[in-house]
């Protein structure tokens, strides 16, 4: 029965994001306060705690509010680091060693947690990484339906046709990714609900804890947590018969050559890459039997312009974008 309760317990969010151990709440009271609007808290040892908010820097004084002034501000030895390292990992840290060896932690609610330290190294190969000195915290903003306008362009005879997005880093491909993964399971004006496989391989997209998603991605979701895109994308392929299958970060060559397996097995392939237009990634050798197969029928184009986020969408054959929102 203690086991039904634990569970029951980790499928429901805290009421409150709990980031910081109790005796450490005062000391980010107005971090706390502000937690909706922060995008990012970074931690590097004996440097000044730094708050990016509303798009601006700030820095934490040792009261705990924000402030514009680089005097009196808080900042971290290793031990104290060390400490908040170890509440992040639940006094466990052998059990996060796959995540920390990648150089990230995925937190409860979502909240991804990239580490900076000493790599150790064993044959060529990164299997640890200690004297962590610098902490990128993200702070996770769920923001629902921001995919609605690109529905209306993503079915075609009760299909989905195969979508990448493309963005710089920082303008929204995650985020959007989600949301459409979201809406094409539920179902929606447009069509109803899909089975999706989603491989999250850097558990940013669903940001599982312990298994259970802390973002919504949709009731017929199922997801590859923290698995490399190619072999997730095999297992799914033969095991769960989706009929989309959602993956971020697209590269490399056997990437690549999966995505047309998946083409030609009937599923649907939705994807994110790293680039600054259609333009640019299509100059990568790499994705030079994608374009020849015209496999991707929708580009999406994300781009952060004046603090505000837009996207334009091609559909396939046109040049000029058949929406911008």
């Amino acid at each position: 029965m203690e086991n039904f309760k634990e569970a029951e317990q980790l499928s429901l969010p805290p009421k409150r994001t709990i980031l910081f151990p109790l005796y450490q709440q005062e000391e980010w009271r107005e971090v706390l306060e502000k937690l909706e609007e922060i995008s990012e808290i970074r931690i590097r040892v004996n440097q000044p705690v730094l708050i990016y908010w509303k798009g601006e820097e700030f820095y934490l004084s040792v009261k705990g509010s924000l402030t514009k002034s680089s005097h009196n501000c808080r900042s971290f030895t290793f031990q104290r680091l060390r400490e908040l390292l170890e509440y992040w990992c639940e006094n466990s840290r052998y059990a996060y060693e796959a995540q920390i060896k990648k150089g990230y932690l995925t937190l409860r609610n979502g909240h991804r947690a990239g580490l900076c330290g000493e790599t150790v190294l064993t044959k060529d190969e990164i299997t640890n990484l200690k004297y962590i000195s610098s902490v990128n915290l993200r702070i996770a903003h769920q923001i629902k339906n921001i995919a609605k306008p690109i529905l209306p362009h993503i079915y075609h005879k009760g299909r989905i046709k195969n979508l990448l997005i493309l963005s710089p880093p920082g303008a929204g491909k995650t985020t959007l990714l989600r949301d459409t993964v979201r809406l094409i399971s539920e179902g929606n004006e447009w069509g109803e609900g899909k089975n999706i496989a989603l491989i999250d391989e850097r558990k940013e997209i669903a940001a599982c804890y312990q298994g259970i998603p802390q973002l919504d991605v949709g009731k017929r979701t199922d997801i590859m947590d923290g698995c490399p895109k190619k072999e997730g994308m095999k297992m799914v392929l033969r095991a769960m018969s989706p009929q989309v299958i959602a993956v971020d970060e697209l590269q490399g060559e056997e990437e690549v050559k999966l995505i047309l397996q998946i083409v030609r097995c009937g599923a649907s392939i939705i994807a994110t890459a790293h680039a600054d237009s259609f333009l640019e990634w299509k100059e990568k050798e790499n994705n030079r039997q994608l374009i020849n197969a015209e496999i991707f029928c929708l580009i999406i184009e994300l781009s952060k312009e004046n603090g505000r986020f837009k996207a334009r969408i091609y559909e396939e054959g046109r040049k000029e974008p058949c929406c911008v929102f």
